[in-house]
Order: structure tokens, then C-alpha cells, then sequence
């Protein structure tokens, strides 16, 4: 991930979502040591971190599968990735698309935890 920084410097990017899927250990929750020399090295390129995305499955009908998916967000939001990266990318990978229908269900069981 941090050659990837370098590269954004080299071509003039000033930003990048910071994709959790490449992090080490991925989708536990990375090592201090990590996140802090990914922060710095961004800090020190002048390259923002717009956020990162965070596997999920929110999107099915599966009750149980759906409830997983939000207990796995839970515990990266919670740990904020240790306040240091936003959550902001949340995937479409299960049968209903419909963000009417899917939104709503995520945000009710996120508010339960």
C-alpha cells in the first residue's frame, strides 16, 4: 500500500481511498504499526486519505448472512481503524440492490449494536 502512495506523489494525485481489501490480515482490523506508517507516509507525500472501504454483504435477503456483515463494520468502526481512516465505501454484493430497501435495513441493525 505505501508504494502505492509514492506513486500517487510521483503522478500528482493529492488523495486516495485507502482500500482496507490490500491492508494486511485483511478483514481483521490492522496492526497500529501499520496504519500509523501508512498515515505518515500519506501526511509526509501531502496525499489525503479519503477514506477506506470495508467488506460487507448488506445486500442479501439472508437475515443471518446481513447480520455478519454489520457486526464485521461494527468492529472497523469502533476501532476507526483507530480513528485514523473513514468508512466510506459499503458494497453491493448480494441479491437486493434496491438502496431503498437495503440502507434502511443496514442503518436499523447498525443502530441496534
Amino acid at each position: 500500500m505505501i508504494p502505492l502512495f509514492d506513486f500517487c506523489a510521483k503522478h500528482g494525485f493529492e488523495g486516495l481511498d485507502a482500500t482496507g481489501y490490500f491492508f494486511p490480515g485483511h478483514p481483521k482490523v490492522p496492526a497500529d504499526e501499520f496504519v500509523n506508517n501508512l498515515k505518515r507516509r500519506a501526511f509526509d507525500l501531502g496525499i489525503g486519505i479519503s477514506g477506506t472501504g470495508v467488506r460487507n454483504n448488506l445486500t442479501t435477503a439472508n437475515k443471518a448472512v446481513r447480520a455478519a456483515s454489520v457486526q464485521h463494520i461494527t468492529i472497523i468502526r469502533l476501532s476507526g481503524y483507530r480513528g485514523y481512516l473513514p468508512i466510506e465505501t459499503l458494497s453491493a454484493s448480494g441479491q437486493e440492490y434496491d438502496p431503498f430497501v437495503v440502507v434502511p435495513k443496514f442503518l436499523a441493525e447498525l443502530r441496534q449494536r
